[in-house]
């Protein structure tokens, strides 16, 4: 069976369309993925696809960000640089940590937002 030019170029769309999509997650480019799977993106990302700045009281970004959050399986770990844990230790924010809870979670993946 023979594939006309047409369908070729619809194969090629789609091939092209789920490799964009395997680099994002609910729409939002991801900085990268881990070896087991987990896309990690960032809250400016966020802001910048869903074009938030200025439209929304601080209130409503936060629901708008956790109900993204929820919708599409993943973990959001903001933090401070600095901050105390509930030991009283000091802590700084990390990558790796967000990471770690998205994975324990179970989560898809994990919308980093560097509080500081």
């Amino acid at each position: 069976m023979r594939i006309t030019t047409i369908e070729a170029k619809a194969i090629r769309a789609r091939k092209k369309q789920i490799e964009r999509l395997e680099k994002q997650i609910g729409g939002v480019d991801v900085l990268y993925r881990t070896e087991d799977g987990i896309k990690v993106t960032t809250l400016c990302k966020w802001a910048d696809e869903f074009d938030c700045d200025n439209l929304l009281s601080y209130k409503e970004e936060c629901k708008k960000v956790i109900a993204w959050c929820e919708e599409h399986d993943v973990h959001y770990y903001g933090r401070p640089n600095e901050y105390l844990d509930d030991d009283g230790n000091e802590c700084r924010f990390s990558e790796y940590d967000g990471i770690q809870e998205a994975r324990v979670l179970n989560k898809k993946g994990v919308l980093l937002d560097n509080l500081s």
